[in-house]
């Protein structure tokens, strides 16, 4: 594990145990940490000075040390405080602004998913969001009612494990209990969460595939692409795909741009670039020009009688 890593979720264990007193079982549902772990950040927590007691099974932080007790406040914030930020963060001008996206997933690493600000998130997602949450920290089935699969174009209940969210929070990882495979679903397409009282069945096949920049998942992020685009068509690419922007340079021309980057499927970037075809040229991608080209001859075939 990489040291960001490690430090994420240290900080999480000590957010918890500055919050209230919590056993070891309960650490683990909040964060998602295995136990052994957590006894090992409870350690290096004591070691770096903190004053963690032990009552029972409870652990609790009580002293901070001198450096860490001055900031002690800016690190936490109130349920209250949270909502407030959120509610800050969710009035930039911008609805699609990459800044949003950004500071929700730092707030995300130190604060628990059931903190999120619930008319915040309801306003997007209803109450799924929270029920997928609550469910994920509790190892709990969960059952879709009336999915509406884009990919299918069908719209069906569904049985699944949640595990995790992505991190921009539009999708959610399940394990699909019909074919025993691990799949993201958007949570928007959901119309219903119904909780279960059943337990996880399979977790050692919950895995979580890559997400390229266009939120595609497959096993291998390995198909390469090259785009040149308009200011108008890099501007409307990092507005809908926020992570995209750290693939996109600028070139000696004022009005174009490169993105450069590889993709889980072909599918994602190919819908965008049809939408702007006048404003993206396709360089050295064959696969996506193969794509492309299918979509439009298929396309003619289907709309051989239209007439403009």
């Amino acid at each position: 594990m990489n040291s960001q890593a490690t430090l994420q979720k240290l900080l999480q264990i000590a957010m918890c145990l500055l919050n209230d007193s919590c056993s070891v079982e309960e650490l683990q549902q909040k964060t998602q940490i295995e136990q052994r772990s957590i006894y090992r950040y409870i350690h290096t927590l004591k070691e770096a000075g903190f004053g963690v007691n032990k009552k029972g099974n409870r652990y609790e932080i009580v002293k901070l040390p001198k450096e860490i007790d001055e900031i002690k406040n800016s690190l936490y914030l109130s349920q209250e405080e949270q909502y407030i930020l959120y509610c800050a963060i969710e009035g930039i001008q911008f609805s699609t602004s990459p800044l949003k996206e950004v500071l929700k997933k730092k707030l995300n690493v130190i604060y628990d998913y059931k903190m999120l600000p619930k008319p915040i998130i309801s306003e997007l997602y209803g109450d799924n969001f929270h029920l997928l949450a609550k469910a994920i920290q509790e190892k709990k089935q969960v059952k879709f009612q009336k999915y509406h699969s884009a990919k299918s174009n069908t719209v069906t209940d569904r049985l699944v494990e949640p595990y995790a969210f992505t991190p921009n929070n539009y999708d959610v990882w399940c394990l699909d209990l019909q074919d025993n495979q691990p799949k993201t679903f958007r949570i928007s397409r959901i119309e219903k969460v119904v909780a279960s009282k059943k337990h996880w069945e399979h977790e050692e096949l919950h895995k979580q595939n890559p997400v390229d920049i266009f939120r595609m998942s497959a096993p291998q992020q390995d198909i390469s692409i090259t785009l040149k685009l308009t200011t108008r068509a890099a501007n409307l690419l990092k507005e809908e795909y926020p992570f995209a922007k750290d693939y996109i340079h600028s070139t000696e021309s004022e009005d174009q741009w490169i993105l450069k980057t590889n993709v889980c499927d072909i599918k994602g970037a190919g819908r965008f670039v049809m939408s702007l075809l006048n404003e993206i040229e396709i360089i050295n991608s064959p696969e996506l020009e193969k794509y492309i080209h299918e979509q439009i001859k298929l396309y003619h075939h289907e709309h051989k009688n239209f007439k403009a």
